[in-house]
């Protein structure tokens, strides 16, 4: 479960134990190992993939070729998304606007943001007065 990306949090929820029993075995020196023999079995699989993909690459670039410049009977539409697929590969691809908004604000500023907010979750019911009781 680790080894998928999973939370000790969600897989002490799913197997019924604390998380702490989760880190413990995660930590312990069987749980280290066996999670090392697991990635690098995934890790070994993904760089069989790779070489496969990379041994592909040659003919599918071939198919790509004789799809755009050979084969009439392609629709145009398909070409020419292959066109511009390889276009966008070989590094020009088609401008990408970005725009950005930067703004200085003073502490007045961030506390009638902060205020409104505030407000906002009032009526909404999010945020609710509360008195804190320290013990």
């Amino acid at each position: 479960m680790l080894s998928l990306g999973q939370s000790p949090k969600d897989i002490s929820h799913s197997l019924g134990v604390t998380t702490a029993v989760v880190h413990y075995v995660k930590n312990s020196h069987i749980g280290k190992r066996e999670l090392g023999l697991i990635q690098g079995a995934r890790n070994g699989s993904a760089i069989e993939i790779s070489n496969q993909i990379q041994e592909l690459a040659p003919e599918a670039l071939d198919t790509l070729e004789r799809l755009m410049k050979d084969d009439e009977e392609s629709p145009d539409t398909l070409r020419a998304k292959i066109a511009m697929d390889v276009l966008d590969r070989a590094g020009h691809g088609a401008v990408k606007k970005q725009v950005s908004l930067h703004q200085n604000l003073s502490k007045e500023d961030i506390n009638n943001i902060k205020q409104r907010a505030k407000d906002i979750g009032e009526d909404i019911g999010l945020v609710v007065d509360a008195e804190i009781i320290e013990t």
